[in-house]
């Protein structure tokens, strides 16, 4: 027959420790799970519910806003290609009267007394 009292006296501080440890354990896992209130803090809750409404809120107005803003981008980029538009006429227009402007130059008396004429008959009859 085996008999406790040798197996367990070389033993005994180990053993002594590893109950002590097991015990502590469960003391703590109680303490902190079984007897730690479960507090259900509803003034939090409601605060957080509320946030989120006013958070849904500003995010359908940052939609709204967004759609504006491409709106305006599209206006901004349909008045810019008006403006290159122009700046392109005008430079037409430029060349052709730069190109008048040379030309006289070239003209004899008989020339630049029919382009006055041409260009200013209107005043003349008046």
């Amino acid at each position: 027959m085996i008999q406790w009292k040798n197996i367990l006296k070389p033993n005994s501080n180990f053993l002594i420790f590893i109950f002590g440890s097991i015990f502590i354990f469960f003391i703590l896992y109680w303490l902190f799970f079984v007897l730690t209130p479960n507090i259900k803090n509803t003034k939090s809750e409601k605060q957080i519910d509320s946030l989120s409404v006013m958070i849904k809120g500003i995010e359908k107005k940052q939609i709204f806003l967004n759609d504006k803003i491409q709106n305006f981008n599209k206006e901004i980029n349909s008045v810019e290609m008006k403006i290159e538009q122009i700046k392109f006429n005008k430079n037409i227009i430029k060349e052709i009267y730069y190109e008048k402007i040379n030309s006289i130059d070239t003209y004899n008396d008989v020339k630049i007394d029919s382009f006055f004429t041409n260009r200013y008959s209107d005043y003349r009859t008046r």
